[in-house]
């Protein structure tokens, strides 16, 4: 426990672990399940296989051509996030472009120049529905590297589907009344 990398692979696994736990409840004995002491080798490759814990859908493909992996990812808080996006814009006409921005922004903020070994990030939206393309550099991985900004970027889109959620609720709660000068004037 004294290598500095062995306790960043083991940062990482604490980290899924309590992304899970926070938001996926169902998953977290599953994945935990008869694990009580993992090895070195054991720790990257639970990392690894865990991914898809972290979302609704997740696969990865080999593309022969560059000699890269390519994971695909969907889940459904990238929808909740875009649609609450949209209610909560004031722009009527380009409020879904502008929300696929944001939305984009953020994917980049999280999984841009990390040191994990991720070469390229693509949205591409299905029947509105956005599903991420992260294309991992040819022979280089990092698993705690991509499980942290991964559990990040869940965790920012969880929060902020919360928070809009609840100025959605104050809007629809409010309400209107007149100043007290107007209803003097009325009476």
């Amino acid at each position: 426990m004294y290598d500095s990398d062995y306790e960043y692979d083991v940062l990482g696994v604490l980290r899924l672990l309590r992304f899970v736990q926070m938001y996926r409840p169902h998953r977290a004995a599953h994945l935990v399940s008869g694990e009580t002491a993992f090895s070195v080798e054991e720790v990257l490759e639970f990392l690894y296989y865990s991914m898809e814990e972290i979302f609704d859908d997740c696969y990865s493909d080999y593309d022969e051509m560059s000699g890269s992996e390519i994971l695909y990812i969907y889940d459904s808080v990238f929808d909740e996030y875009l649609d609450l996006s949209v209610k909560l814009s004031d722009l009527h006409l380009c409020s879904v472009q502008a929300a696929r921005r944001r939305f984009e922004d953020v994917v980049t903020f999280f999984l841009a120049d990390r040191n994990c070994g991720i070469f390229d990030v693509t949205i591409h939206y299905n029947d509105s529905s956005p599903q991420i393309q992260v294309e991992f550099a040819e022979g280089y991985y990092e698993p705690a590297g991509v499980v942290m900004a991964f559990t990040d970027l869940m965790h920012y889109l969880y929060r902020e589907v919360d928070r809009m959620n609840q100025i959605i609720e104050k809007r629809s709660g409010k309400i209107v009344s007149l100043p007290q000068k107007h209803m003097e004037e009325a009476a």
